[in-house]
């Protein structure tokens, strides 16, 4: 029997990204022993994922960064809000 993880991302309704994750292969003969991912392949499985998610979050990250228009590096804000002290 042959297993495919694929992990979907959808960025935006109705855009949908695919990504295979892992592929397994097993005797259709199950033991104790055979029942299940090994620890191997279960670690193997996330740090696959990890990237995946990972490396879509900061390029989401990126993208909706504000950047000058004239250098176009990003600003460097910590937020917007209106300051507690008036202004003199």
């Amino acid at each position: 029997m042959k297993w495919t993880v694929r992990l979907v991302a959808e960025p935006r309704p109705g855009e949908l990204i695919e990504h295979q994750v892992a592929t397994t292969e097993r005797e259709d003969l199950v033991s104790p022993a055979t029942v299940g991912l090994s620890i191997t392949e279960g670690k193997a499985v996330m740090e696959s994922l990890q990237k995946q998610i990972v490396e879509a979050q900061v390029q989401h990250h990126g993208a909706s960064t504000r950047s000058c228009q004239r250098c176009g590096r990003a600003f460097r804000t910590t937020g917007y809000y209106r300051s507690p002290l008036p202004l003199r």
